[in-house]
């Protein structure tokens, strides 16, 4: 055929993406101390759950990152949570100090959620279990976040 051929560009694949968006990511953090930390999370009680939830959770979300807690029944439209170990939820975070001496923003979503299903006990990450947010807020971890070795309570 005499008409010119046309060529195409493909789409990017996914993992080239990831790839450049790794650079861009190590690129921003050029000249930036790198710090670890562990925070700490008490749960006491979350009140103000709608009436129609028997059941909630509370889950930290970033990106494919989630830390959840036990699953507690609702009372009298309130949550709380009895036990020390399954109140607490743990995760290691990494924060970018730059040359002006503050940290980078390191936003989590905090999610309360009603489940149902298999509560009897289990934790939310019980895959017989299905969640269904009612409530969330976004929280930026940088700010509480300090070298002098003082926790930080966030009242």
């Amino acid at each position: 055929s005499d008409a010119p051929s046309r060529r195409t560009r493909a789409a990017p694949r996914p993992r080239a993406r990831a790839m450049f968006r790794r650079f861009s990511k190590s690129a921003s953090r050029k000249g930036k101390t790198a710090y670890k930390f562990k925070f700490t999370f008490e749960l006491a009680n979350l009140t103000g759950i709608p009436a129609h939830v028997d059941h909630a959770a509370l889950t930290f979300v970033r990106g494919a990152k989630s830390q959840t807690s036990a699953v507690v029944p609702v009372e009298e439209c309130a949550a709380v949570w009895h036990d020390a170990r399954a109140s607490r939820l743990e995760f290691c975070v990494t924060l970018y100090k730059d040359s002006s001496g503050a940290f980078q923003t390191k936003q989590y979503a905090l999610k309360a959620q009603g489940v149902t299903g298999a509560v009897d006990g289990a934790t939310a990450a019980n895959q017989q279990q299905r969640r269904k947010t009612f409530a969330k807020g976004v929280f930026d971890l940088a700010s509480f976040a300090s070298l002098d070795g003082v926790g930080v309570d966030a009242d």
